[in-house]
């Protein structure tokens, strides 16, 4: 469901989860006056955050998309309630989402949900 601020989009914890999210952001960010770079990094951003709630949280992603005046803001909520961890360089063979998405925002946290928790990030434009 999208309207002119704010994008909500319910998945199913598949394979294609990732590449559903990121074309409806694709799509929903079409109306938002910010670089074609940020949009791309946004794109990857809820990405890696996607696939991080269905590979390690086991659940069905919600994305929250949300904009106002130079400020993106995307969320991610699925239904486990373990923060989620940043891996330690070597040893693993992928592993650096995390790490891409503090690099490619502003900012990111999380915090604890009553169904799980809320993964966020927000991007100044």
């Amino acid at each position: 469901m999208a309207n002119e601020n704010t994008l909500t989009l319910s998945l199913e914890p598949t394979p294609r989860a990732p590449g559903m999210a990121r074309q409806a952001l694709r799509d929903w960010l079409r109306i938002v006056d910010c670089s074609d770079q940020t949009k791309q990094d946004v794109v990857l951003v809820v990405s890696e955050l996607v696939t991080n709630a269905v590979v390690h949280a086991q659940s069905p992603p919600e994305v929250v998309a949300t904009f106002d005046e130079g400020r993106l803001r995307l969320e991610v909520h699925d239904r486990d309630r373990n923060p989620p961890a940043v891996r330690s360089e070597g040893g693993y063979i992928g592993g650096y989402g995390l790490r891409l998405v503090d690099r490619l925002t502003d900012g990111w946290g999380w915090e604890p949900t009553p169904a799980g928790k809320r993964i966020w990030v927000e991007t100044l434009y």
